[in-house]
């Protein structure tokens, strides 16, 4: 019976973690984030350097193609930024957006981080847009006063008697809410021009690409994680039975042995079963009980091996005591 058990049991085990991990990975498929929108932004900036009238420079106009890296301060009379900020997405939406451009003058301590002051001005107050659209773009051009900014530094420094590590930031600041995204999107494109140096440069500090998405997050079914978990921990326990089994199977086949191998004078094997339909039948728990009957009595112990199990038999008159193990 106990063969039988092990084997119902290991099937069992088998197909308790199959379902187990089945749910498991069902669950988890289905609470997979869906995708509902998705968009992406580029960003771009280009300047041009207005010369004041000089003996050096062979053009008046200086762009990115003429591959200056610095421009000598005092050859300035004016910069000019444009700006070009490109939302898409998969879907069309009501959109409300805005910008503006500002600059702010930050001071710090020479040659270190900590800001000593700074000043803000706007170029371009709030331009506001509702649209209904999959895009927008935002295209806009301004001109810096790059000595104005430079004076005030200048003047900063003299009143103070201190030096100082400036900069001019021009910022593009943009802000956009659909309905599919539901907390305001802040943004901005910057350029750093560095000021009060004999040398300066223009510097994009920007990420240019963006890319967003928008998903329909699923709440995880925890009740069903403990459904399958509970199939894979009662089919550990199945296999902790069938091991367990067989290990005292093992063990009793080994004693087993041993008393067999003792009282070996005593026992007789048989290749058919013996004719006990007429007796008395009795069941011993043990072939100990089995051995001290047939002891006492001065007789054998008949023992016969089918395919599944080993019998022994002692027959005393009307009565046979029977001990059987599982091979």
């Amino acid at each position: 019976m106990k063969k039988i058990n092990n084997k119902f049991l290991t099937i069992l085990s088998i197909l308790f973690i199959i379902i187990g991990i089945s749910i498991i990975t069902i669950n988890l498929i289905n609470s997979k984030e869906d995708i509902i929108y998705d968009y992406n932004i580029l960003k771009n900036s280009n300047s041009e350097v207005y010369l004041l009238e000089n003996n050096f420079y062979d053009n008046k106009i200086l762009n990115k193609d003429d591959n200056y890296d610095y421009y000598a301060s005092k050859s300035i009379d004016k910069i000019k930024i444009n700006f070009d900020y490109k939302f898409n997405s998969n879907k069309k939406s009501n959109i409300k957006y805005k910008y503006n451009i500002k600059s702010q003058i930050v001071s710090n301590i020479d040659n270190e981080d900590n800001l000593i002051w700074n000043k803000t001005f706007t170029l371009k107050d709030n331009t506001e847009y509702n649209i209904k659209s999959n895009n927008f773009d935002i295209t806009d051009e301004i001109y810096i006063d790059y000595n104005y900014y430079n004076s005030y530094v200048d003047e900063f420094e003299k009143t103070y008697n201190i030096k100082t590590n400036s900069i001019l930031k021009i910022y593009l600041n943009v802000s956009f809410i659909n309905e599919y995204i539901d907390k305001t999107y802040n943004d901005y494109i910057e350029i750093d021009i560095p000021l009060s140096n004999k040398l300066t440069s223009i510097t994009d500090n920007y990420e240019k690409s963006i890319i967003n998405n928008i998903t329909n997050s699923k709440d995880k079914n925890y009740i069903i994680y403990i459904i399958g978990s509970s199939f894979i921990i009662l089919s550990a326990i199945f296999i902790n039975i069938v091991i367990f089994n067989k290990n005292k199977l093992n063990k009793n086949n080994k004693i087993l042995k041993l008393k067999l191998k003792e009282y070996n004078e005593i026992i007789i094997n048989v290749t058919s079963k013996p004719n006990t339909d007429k007796l008395n039948y009795i069941f011993v728990k043990s072939i100990d009980d089995l051995i001290n009957i047939a002891v006492v009595n001065n007789t054998n112990i008949i023992c016969y091996e089918s395919t599944k199990k080993k019998n022994f038999y002692v027959i005393i008159n009307d009565y046979v005591y029977i001990f059987s193990i599982l091979i």
